[in-house]
Formats: structure tokens, C-alpha cells, sequence
């Protein structure tokens, strides 16, 4: 039987944060992804705290991987970010159709297409810019209450109220960037709220995530 692989990496920034993109959360749902096409999985290959603009080959795990990757093998990703930037999912991409093995994404478009391999580039590089973009919406929205003196008595997920001040909660606002990120790569409200149940995210009723109220963060967000 030909082999599977599963591939996880996250770099030093997201291992500090709690924000469900951990390598236990990634790990867990390509097992799961594997059994549901009827796959059982090899070997699982790690890299924690690598860049995803680290070159394949200067990784550990992916190094490793490479070279235990034969024609028929299938490597699975939770998503097309998790190889890296535009370039190494590029490279990923040639490099196992060249060796005759499949690569398979959780989250994604399986073809194996041209136009997979373009969508692929442009959805990491709008989850780059989405990611910039809320830290500078949240910087701005923090500064321009400031200025007007409010007061904050209400709860606004994603901070905290210090001293009459506005604060960004840093573990929310990771959990904001992650729904926004999902959503920018075609990911469904429900699909979300399933994925952060499945991460033990805490949601903010302090029960379960469900669309409606992903959607309702998604664009209180955006907004700002």
C-alpha cells in the first residue's frame, strides 16, 4: 500500500498565540481528512516555529518529507498556507507531481490544476494582506476611541475594557484573524464554527461557535 503523509507547520508567531491554528488542531483534522478518503496515514511530519517563507528544503520535517515522498504516495495539508508563502506552494505543488505523488489539502481545491495552483498563490497572499489589514484596522479603531475619551462598558469581543480604555485582547483578536482568513479562502460560516468547536476555541457565549455569530464577528471587523 502506497504511503500517506501528513504535513503541519506553524511558524513562532502562531505558536504564541491561542488561536486554533496550533499543530494538534492541523494534525487532527488531516487524520481525520485521510480516513474519510479512505487513506491511513504513514507518518506525520512537523515543523513548529518555521517561517512560511523558509525555503523547503532549509525546513527539518519538510526536508525529511521530500525525501520520503515516492510515486504513489499522498501528502495531506490542513491548507495551502500551511506549506508557506505562494512560492514554496509552488514549489510543492511541481515537486509532487514530479515524483508521481499526490498532495491533498483539508481545506482547498484538489485538482491539480493549473488554476488550483494559481488559486492556491492568491489565497496566500490575500491571507497575508488580511492579516495586516485587521492588525491596522484594530490599531486605528483603539486610537480614534482614545481620542474621543469613551468610556467602555459594553462587551466587544476582541478587547477589553482597562481603566475606561479600550483593549485588544490578543488571544481574540487571533481567533478574528483566523475567521477572517478562513473566510477570505472560501471557507463556509458553518465550516468555521465547526473548525473552531473542533479547536476548543472559546466562543463568546461561552458555548459553541455557530455560523451566525462567525459571520457577525467577520463583519464587525471588517467594518472597523
Amino acid at each position: 500500500m502506497s504511503a500517506t503523509f501528513i504535513y503541519c507547520r506553524v511558524s513562532t508567531d502562531e505558536q504564541a498565540r491561542v488561536s486554533g491554528l496550533g499543530l494538534e488542531v492541523q494534525e487532527s483534522e488531516c487524520r481525520a481528512f485521510a480516513a474519510s478518503q479512505g487513506l491511513s496515514v504513514s507518518a506525520v511530519f512537523t515543523d513548529g516555529g518555521v517561517s512560511r517563507s523558509t525555503y523547503l528544503t532549509e525546513r527539518p520535517a519538510m526536508s525529511a518529507l521530500l525525501s520520503s515522498i515516492k510515486r504513489g504516495s499522498t501528502v495531506v495539508v490542513h491548507k495551502h498556507c500551511r506549506l508557506g508563502d505562494s512560492v514554496a506552494i509552488a514549489m510543492m505543488m511541481k515537486e509532487a507531481k514530479r515524483k508521481g505523488a499526490r498532495l491533498l489539502v483539508v481545506h482547498g481545491d484538489n485538482s491539480g490544476s493549473d488554476e488550483a495552483l494559481l488559486l492556491a498563490g492568491v489565497l496566500s497572499i490575500i491571507s497575508d494582506h488580511e492579516l495586516r489589514s485587521i492588525a491596522s484596522r484594530t490599531r486605528k479603531a483603539l486610537a480614534q476611541k482614545k481620542e474621543r475619551g469613551e468610556v467602555y462598558t459594553r462587551r466587544v469581543y476582541g478587547f477589553r475594557a482597562v481603566k475606561n480604555q479600550l483593549i485588544a485582547d490578543q488571544a481574540e483578536q487571533d481567533v478574528i484573524a483566523r475567521i477572517q482568513v478562513d473566510a477570505a479562502s472560501g471557507l463556509s460560516w458553518a465550516a468555521i464554527a465547526r473548525s473552531l468547536n473542533l479547536a476548543h476555541v472559546a466562543a463568546p457565549s461561552g458555548t459553541d461557535w455557530h455560523p451566525r455569530s462567525v459571520q457577525r464577528i467577520a463583519e464587525r471587523a471588517s467594518a472597523a
